[in-house]
């Protein structure tokens, strides 16, 4: 698979990361089982199976690992616990979300998430770190409420209602053929929720390019919920893509030159002079 097409679907345990030499087992009766090199558990599927043993994993042509038991019966699988990327043939049930990573390259738990809510409305909020507090207010709320996100195997994402009716989350202009393209649905860590597609055809040298995103310019949605998208003392503005750039103010620069959507610290001594 060329370098250009690899994406991160998946990851579990993003808030501690395994060191060098960890080692990931399957096990009949704890299915995966993530080890460090000295031997600690680090991270496991033991809870999910809720007790039932597994015989086998299998990874399947959609993109999700199932872990079966003895009678090819699902015991658990990563659809059923996304990271911050669904695929096509992916559902989100209530009470389901996809969490953004921190950084680009920096896979904590970032600042945004989406939700579908035990309602049924499907919301995107930031999260003051690191108390990890969620601002109530919403940056992107659905018209109307559903009891599932379906990303389905046609390339259309939307929210299925009681009465079966479909609430299209995507743009009708923006379907995209599975049989020509390989698609994902990212929550970004910039806060936007881009649904992206790859040619399929092995002699196409582009990569992954945006279909659709939401919100349409997140920089409108955070001028009173903490530092939103970017840092301190930095503002926002729509780049290329859609996609937000932050700069910091004037007479100010980035506290850490490496992470652009930082926060940004003065070139000036703050101060009070009383005068008379």
């Amino acid at each position: 698979m060329p370098k250009f097409m690899r994406k991160l679907l998946w990851y579990a345990n993003g808030d501690s990361l395994a060191p060098k030499g960890s080692k990931v087992e399957l096990t009949a009766n704890d299915g995966l089982v993530l080890t460090s090199p000295n031997g600690d558990k680090l991270w496991n599927t033991t809870e999910a199976l809720n007790n039932v043993g597994v015989s086998r994993g299998v990874f399947n042509d959609t993109g999700n690992f199932v872990l079966e038991d003895g009678e090819f019966k699902s015991q658990w699988e990563t659809f059923n616990f996304p990271s911050d990327t669904l695929l096509p043939s992916q559902v989100l049930r209530k009470g389901g979300s996809l969490s953004s990573r921190l950084k680009e390259t920096n896979f904590n738990k970032g600042r945004f998430e989406l939700l579908l809510q035990n309602n049924g409305s499907l919301v995107m909020h930031s999260i003051n770190l690191p108390s990890g507090y969620v601002n109530v207010e919403n940056y992107y709320e659905s018209e109307t409420v559903g009891t599932q996100l379906v990303f389905d195997r046609s390339g259309d994402l939307y929210l299925l209602k009681e009465n079966n009716e479909k609430y299209n989350v995507s743009k009708e202009e923006s379907k995209v053929s599975t049989s020509n393209f390989y698609l994902r649905a990212t929550l970004n860590f910039d806060g936007v929720f881009t649904l992206l597609k790859h040619p399929k055809s092995s002699t196409d040298s582009g990569g992954w390019t945006i279909v659709w995103s939401q919100p349409e310019n997140i920089c409108h949605y955070f001028p009173k919920l903490g530092s939103g998208v970017c840092g301190y003392n930095s503002y926002c503005s729509l780049g290329e893509n859609k996609r937000p750039t932050c700069q910091c103010r004037k007479s100010y620069s980035l506290v850490d030159p490496d992470d652009p959507f930082g926060s940004c610290k003065p070139h000036f001594i703050h101060g009070c002079a009383l005068r008379f």
